[in-house]
């Protein structure tokens, strides 16, 4: 096997092939994935920051997208008040992910 000429350098171009050639639809598709990961059994409300700080750089990628696939994916939790800040965020259950998806 070849040797890169540093650590990392491999990891580096794949990540900017995939940045030059990636598609709108699969980097929703990402950004989606990242931000479901952030939560799990025992984290089951996010603020919103906190969804920001852990996917800075998804975000940075488009903002517009990014705040598509939140609203895709997560939802404010029922008793919430909508001018809460931070917004709390939870995961939206998978049948209205795929209907928010469908249109």
């Amino acid at each position: 096997a070849r040797q890169a000429r540093f650590p990392g350098m491999l990891r580096l171009v794949g990540e900017l092939l995939q940045l030059i050639i990636e598609d709108v639809p699969s980097l929703q598709q990402r950004m989606e994935q990242a931000i479901l990961a952030l939560f799990d059994d025992q984290v089951r409300v996010l603020s919103s920051t906190d969804i920001f700080r852990h996917c800075l750089g998804l975000l940075r990628r488009n903002p517009a997208l990014f705040e598509e696939a939140m609203r895709t994916v997560t939802q404010q939790p029922n008793g919430t008040q909508t001018s809460a800040h931070p917004l709390l965020l939870e995961p939206m259950p998978a049948a209205a992910q795929r209907a928010r998806r469908a249109g």
